[in-house]
């Protein structure tokens, strides 16, 4: 009976000091998050963009420059809700540096394309959305889009509303960003979507439809890059099966 009593209040006291630890921690977790929630150090003081190639730092920074908020409320979402805004951003990834840098990688979508209305160039993303409007280009080594007119010229839309041209339009932009020479397209016309036509400077390619683009770019980037056939200008025709038709003119 002693016993049974003995191990009872043994009992009752690791019970109680088992609460003891269990207040203690919370105690101590509480006065920790306070102290990360109000403590100077921890709030933001640096804020870095990187892998910004089109969009400028500055444009990102009106966007979101979380400078003295604390480091461990920055919430994730509303980054890529805040920079989502510019419609070149495809995604971001958030770094956090203690006690108090933030570093935001940014991820732009591929551009290849761009159209003209006017005197107004607008730049296009691969899937053919419409992502901004400028008077100049130049810089970028866009292919223009010469055929068809676009249905739509508005942020953030897609030019056509033909799924097929969207797809192929898609499928050349693919190719093109995987080019890994120095051979540049300038034109794309594809208002026959069975009879494309891009042009290489004052060379012009047909390449009929999209069937085999990618057997069809390569061959013609070959005949571009070969010195013998050394063509600057007039025709290649790898529209159909076979060997390609070049014609050149001087």
């Amino acid at each position: 009976m002693e016993n049974n009593v003995s191990e009872f209040i043994e009992r009752k006291k690791k019970s109680k000091r088992r609460k003891k630890i269990v207040l203690f921690t919370a105690f101590f977790l509480l006065l920790l998050v306070l102290f990360l929630a109000k403590a100077p150090i921890f709030n933001v003081r640096k804020v870095e963009y990187s892998n910004n190639k089109i969009i400028k730092s500055e444009e990102l920074y009106k966007l979101y420059e979380p400078l003295g908020v604390n480091i461990f409320f920055i919430d994730n979402k509303v980054v890529e809700e805040s920079l989502k805004k510019n419609p070149y951003i495809d995604s971001v990834k958030i770094i956090k540096k203690m006690p108090n840098k933030l570093t935001i990688e940014i991820k732009e979508k591929a551009v290849t394309y761009c159209v003209e209305d006017g005197k107004q160039k607008y730049i296009l993303s691969n899937d053919l959305s419409v992502l901004e409007s400028r008077a100049d280009v130049k810089d970028l080594n866009l292919t223009l889009l010469i055929n068809p007119k676009p249905d739509v010229l508005k942020i953030g839309k897609t030019v056509y509303s033909d799924s097929r041209r969207i797809e192929i339009g898609k499928k050349l932009a693919s190719l093109i960003e995987r080019n890994q020479s120095k051979i540049t397209f300038d034109k794309f016309d594809m208002g026959d979507p069975n009879k494309l036509i891009i042009y290489h400077g004052n060379v012009k390619i047909f390449l009929g439809s999209d069937d085999e683009l990618e057997n069809k770019l390569n061959a013609v980037i070959n005949i571009l890059q070969d010195d013998v056939v050394n063509i600057k200008k007039g025709t290649i025709d790898v529209s159909f099966k076979g060997s390609p038709v070049i014609k050149g003119e001087n």
